[in-house]
């Protein structure tokens, strides 16, 4: 089930079953269900080709651009392309995929998702049709967790973390330990901050981690003291998915930020 954002999903129905050629870019919060309301309407959908294209590594190389140029240089029965966090496509892959699109044969229907437009092309963003997606009713999302059999207060500790991102909320209630690990990491003095890297890092990725940290910062202090480290944070979370080493980052972090 997919909460909330009913427009959208309505406007997202009629393109796929009344266009044969198009490119469509989904926008908006992560979390909130973009990727699972498109897998939600094509399921089942035996006489259309889907194709999904999800980021294996932390970026999309070049060759998986070629790849979709090379799927659309064939004819066939009507084609879906679905690419999840195209933000995650390199500028040089971004380029090829534009041309792509420009090129694309007829029965073909890209579509393209992103929490991250400023990532994306304004020559890709210009000639696709945009769908921005919002942030899911309060009310919803707590029916919806409670059906899961979570409790209020889990809920409500989850919607401070992640407000009207059900998917993430859900995902954060899903994984205490980690929550947990984290919260220790935060109480700890520096040298207890150290020791715990290793372990942080096969719970983590570095991105991950940074997003937690920010919230945290946002849900318990934004003293003026801190405004250094958030400004730290927010630009090492702008590079996490660059292949950062996560040991080096935090280590510097802890050193100078404490």
């Amino acid at each position: 089930m997919i909460l909330g954002n009913e427009k959208q999903k309505k406007f997202l129905e009629e393109l796929l079953f009344n266009f044969e050629q198009a490119t469509i870019l989904l926008i908006g919060p992560e979390g909130v269900g973009k990727f699972s309301l498109v897998k939600e309407l094509l399921k089942g959908k035996k006489d259309w080709e889907i194709i999904f294209l999800q980021a294996e590594d932390k970026n999309f190389k070049i060759e998986t651009a070629r790849l979709i140029a090379s799927l659309s240089n064939y004819k066939t029965k009507k084609r879906i392309v679905v690419v999840d966090d195209i933000h995650k496509f390199q500028l040089q892959a971004q380029n090829t995929l534009l041309k792509t699109l420009e090129e694309a044969p007829s029965k073909t229907i890209f579509i393209l998702i992103t929490h991250r437009l400023q990532r994306v092309l304004t020559t890709i963003r210009s000639r696709s049709i945009l769908i921005k997606f919002n942030l899911v009713d309060k009310e919803k999302v707590f029916e919806f967790l409670k059906a899961q059999g979570y409790q209020s207060e889990e809920i409500e500790m989850a919607y401070q973390f992640y407000p009207g991102q059900p998917g993430k909320m859900l995902r954060f209630l899903e994984t205490k330990n980690k929550i947990n690990l984290f919260r220790q990491f935060m109480t700890a003095p520096i040298p207890g901050k150290l020791s715990l890297l290793e372990e942080l890092k096969n719970y983590f990725s570095l991105t991950e981690f940074l997003e937690y940290y920010l919230l945290w910062l946002r849900k318990n202090s934004l003293e003026s003291k801190n405004i250094l480290l958030i400004k730290k944070l927010l630009d090492l979370y702008g590079e996490s998915e660059n292949n950062l080493n996560f040991e080096i980052q935090l280590t510097n972090l802890i050193l100078h930020h404490g």
